[in-house]
């Protein structure tokens, strides 16, 4: 069979697998993205140890991954966040993306140094690397239960800006810890705080003009929307990580708002198109990316011993935990209270994905801690993919019992 008809009928396929498991584990307690991990992981296992080697190789490209597939990811999140309810969680949302990012990353990379024997500063790079949640699992649970409509913007707000910062200070270690720059305090500060701060006015800038052009055309068809949500996504996020050298994320992140908050004088049917166009599209990126993230964890080979894996996790669990408590305790000097069932749910709802895996992978096969990092990576994300979502729907259920009126 020819190659080309091989990958379509691959591509099909997987779609085919994507359609039944998300209809078939509907009720399920757990997430379907959860379901195609476990069979992305089947798959990598099959193929490593059974006598299948025709299958077709799938591969986890980190590249395809942070340059394609979490713009749009990003842009499609965007749009269906409630500004006026994040506006409520702006604090919140600045104090755990900025600081919380940082220290999460010390108090992963600190444990996860002393475990492997490596310099801290390599600890800080994994522990950058493993700090991006994944919003996407979380929030298939949030559906089935109508939670408060601020916290859902928070644990969502918190994400996306969570990765922006996440990639910004994973590009600065690796600068430092890959490449030999030199580390001062001093520049390192700077450098992350332009990264940060010249992406916001960029989006907005970005999103206007797209905005504007659209009006000025005037087109009633659902392709020029849709096509100029995408060209915006893609090309503003290249632009910023490889020419500006600041965060792609949040610069396409506000693009979203910034159009999506212009858009709304449009035709409600014209939004309903996009909304299901860009629903779509989420759904579709997410199931390639939960399986190849399955499949690539599945023909890893895992020489890490299991101590290593076990402070790994517990370096996870705990930074969460610490960032989401005492960042709590910081956010009440704001005259903003986050109850204390939220931060419950918001550190069961840090889940990590394959954006984490896609940061390591981009490390240089020379470095001599990568395989270790992808150990401990792919486990990590595993099991908060599969793990944390059981919890959390357990302890959703026990509030719904109590009919908790803070969280419902």
């Amino acid at each position: 069979m020819p190659p080309v008809l091989v990958d379509i009928l691959t591509f099909s396929s997987l779609l085919l697998i994507f359609a039944c498991v998300k209809h078939y584990t509907r009720h399920s307690k757990l997430p379907s993205e959860a379901w195609i991990l476990l069979l992305g992981i089947a798959y990598g296992l099959t193929k490593k140890h059974g006598e299948f080697t025709e299958w077709p190789d799938l591969t986890l490209d980190p590249n395809a991954i942070l340059f394609f597939f979490l713009p749009l990811l990003i842009y499609a999140s965007g749009r269906h966040v409630n500004v006026s309810a994040m506006k409520f969680s702006g604090i919140a949302i600045t104090i755990y993306a900025l600081p919380g990012v940082i220290a999460s990353s010390v108090l992963i990379g600190f444990p996860v140094a002393w475990a492997l024997d490596i310099h801290y500063l390599h600890g800080m790079l994994f522990g950058a690397a493993i700090g991006a949640t994944d919003p996407i699992a979380v929030g298939a649970i949030f559906q089935k239960f109508a939670l408060n409509k601020k916290l859902d913007m928070l644990v969502e707000g918190e994400s996306l800006f969570n990765d922006g910062t996440t990639v910004a200070l994973f590009s600065l270690l690796s600068a430092i810890v890959l490449y030999g720059s030199e580390f001062n305090f001093v520049n390192a500060a700077g450098t992350f705080t332009y990264a940060i701060l010249l992406s916001i006015p960029i989006g907005i800038l970005a999103g206007w003009l797209a905005s504007k052009t659209l009006q000025v055309w005037s087109e009633q068809q659902i392709f020029y929307n849709a096509s100029m949500g995408l060209i915006v996504a893609l090309l503003i996020f290249m632009l910023c990580e490889y020419i500006l050298h600041c965060s792609g994320v949040i610069a396409v992140l506000f693009s979203a708002l910034t159009m999506e908050k212009l858009s709304k004088k449009s035709q409600p049917e014209d939004n309903k198109m996009l909304d299901s166009f860009w629903s779509y599209i989420s759904q579709t990126l997410n199931g390639f990316m939960f399986f190849l993230l399955g499949v690539a964890t599945g023909l890893h080979a895992f020489n890490l011993p299991v101590d290593a894996l076990v402070i790994g996790f517990a370096a996870m669990f705990m930074a969460r935990a610490i960032v989401i408590y005492a960042g709590a305790g910081i956010i009440r000097i704001f005259s903003t209270k986050i109850p204390a069932k939220w931060q419950h749910i918001m550190v069961l709802g840090g889940l990590r994905g394959s954006v984490s895996a896609a940061l390591i992978l981009l490390i240089p096969m020379s470095y001599e801690n990568r395989d270790h990092f992808l150990c401990l990576a792919f486990f990590l994300t595993a099991f908060s993919l599969i793990v944390q979502p059981l919890l959390m729907d357990q302890y959703l259920k026990k509030l719904k019992r109590d009919n908790n009126q803070e969280v419902f």
